[in-house]
């Protein structure tokens, strides 16, 4: 995809370089009679994103919170499709919906933010685990007030066979 946004339809490479990125007409013709031709059957073709090097705790944060775009031979993600589903696992398995992470801006008290840094030097990890503490908590709270307007509006009926249930016995 170049800056525009546009994507090529075909791909010319020789050895280990990338010569051109035209329609798969234009490219057709830059094939000789021992050109080997890949048809990818409508799939994307990504570059290999490899990690040169990984620091162990970088790469351990990287799988525990985010999710892992590796293609092979280190990942899983062959496809545009895989890299969805696996965003929308990791989506679920947060809890949250937020795929992308957007800078922000926040002032606060000094003294708070000093006590904040005492508790996690990560000041953008601590507050996303506060805010999905908070949501969480929030979500919590709604379920159990539908929950309890369920119970109270059965309350006169569950109390009867409460009654009936202990006058059998």
């Amino acid at each position: 995809m170049d800056t525009a946004g546009r994507t090529a339809q075909a791909v010319a490479i020789h050895g280990e370089e990338i010569v051109s990125t035209r329609s798969t007409a234009d490219i057709r013709k830059l094939a000789g009679t021992s050109t080997q031709i890949v048809d990818l059957g409508g799939k994307t073709l990504l570059p290999g994103f490899y990690a040169a090097h990984d620091h162990f705790p970088g790469a351990g944060t990287v799988a525990v919170h985010y999710v892992d775009l590796y293609s092979p031979p280190i990942g899983k993600m062959q496809s545009i499709a895989v890299i969805i589903v696996a965003a929308c696992r990791y989506s679920f398995r947060m809890q949250y919906s937020c795929l992308v992470r957007v800078r922000t801006s926040i002032t606060l008290p000094a003294e708070l933010l000093k006590i904040i840094d005492r508790a996690n030097s990560n000041r953008s990890a601590f507050f996303e685990r506060a805010a999905s503490a908070y949501l969480t908590g929030l979500n919590k709270a709604k379920r159990d007030a539908s929950d309890l307007a369920i119970i109270n509006s059965n309350a006169d009926r569950l109390n009867a066979e409460a009654l009936d249930v202990l006058d059998y016995q």
